[in-house]
C-alpha cells in the first residue's frame, strides 16, 4: 500500500491512499475530481450551516468521552508542558469515572486511575491537597480514594480560579463523590464515614462535617 499525496485547488491539501491488487489500482483523476466538487461544495456552504456543523460535533464528542477513555499509550507526561497538553485527556478520564457504574476488576477503571495519578504526581500547574480525607473517608478504602481523586481534579480543572482554594477543592469532591455513591446505579458501597457525610449532606450541613 502507498501513501500518495493529492494537491487539489482551493489550498486544499490531503492524503489518498492507493492500494494496488493484481495490477489494479484505484486511478488519481477520479478521487481528484471528487475532492475537488468536495471542496467547491463547501465554500459555498453558509456560516450558519458551518456553525451547526461545529455544535454538532461539539456535543458529539462531549457526549461520546463521557462514556469512554483516551488512548493512554498515545499521551506522553515526560516534560511540564505534556502535563499541560493533557488536561482535556485528563478531564476525559476523570468524568468517564464518575459516569460509568463502579468495577473492582475493570481494565478501563485501572488505567484510569493510573493515569490520573501519574498526572497528579507531574503536574506543576496544580497543587492537590490530600491531608485528612482518608480519615474522612475511611482508612484503606483505595476505591472511594481513586473516586475522590477523580472528583478532585474534575473540579480542578473545570473551575481553575476557585480551585485556589483547598477547601472548596474539598467540599466540592466530597459533593462529587457522595452524588456518585449515592446512585445506586453505580454499585458501590460506602464506608461509615461517608454515610455520616451523606446524611450531613442531606441535611445542608456538607461543609461543617468537613471541618
Amino acid at each position: 500500500m502507498d501513501l500518495l499525496n493529492i494537491a487539489v485547488p482551493h489550498n486544499v491539501f490531503i492524503k489518498k491512499e492507493i492500494w494496488n491488487t493484481n495490477g489494479w489500482d484505484l486511478r488519481i483523476v477520479w478521487a481528484h475530481k471528487f475532492i475537488s466538487l468536495a471542496a467547491k461544495s463547501i465554500q459555498k456552504k453558509t456560516t450558519f450551516m458551518k456553525l451547526t456543523c461545529l455544535i454538532f460535533f461539539a456535543f458529539f464528542c462531549l457526549t461520546s468521552n463521557a462514556q469512554t477513555v483516551p488512548n493512554f499509550d498515545l499521551i506522553k507526561l515526560e516534560k511540564p508542558t505534556d502535563y499541560k497538553a493533557a488536561e482535556p485527556f485528563v478531564l476525559q478520564t476523570c468524568t468517564y469515572l464518575l459516569t460509568t457504574p463502579y468495577k473492582s476488576d475493570n481494565k478501563d477503571r485501572m488505567n484510569s486511575l493510573n493515569f490520573i495519578s501519574r498526572w497528579i504526581n507531574g503536574t506543576t500547574d496544580h497543587a492537590f491537597v490530600f491531608a485528612g480525607v482518608s480519615d474522612k473517608i475511611g482508612k484503606d478504602n483505595n476505591d472511594l480514594m481513586g473516586l475522590y481523586m477523580a472528583a478532585m481534579v474534575k473540579y480542578t480543572l473545570e473551575n481553575k480560579t476557585a480551585a485556589k482554594d483547598p477547601k472548596v477543592v474539598e467540599l466540592n469532591a466530597f459533593t462529587m463523590l457522595l452524588n456518585y455513591c449515592e446512585n445506586k446505579d453505580n454499585k458501590i458501597k460506602m464506608s461509615k464515614q461517608l454515610k455520616k457525610l451523606s446524611d450531613a449532606k442531606a441535611q445542608g450541613q456538607l461543609e461543617q462535617a468537613l471541618k
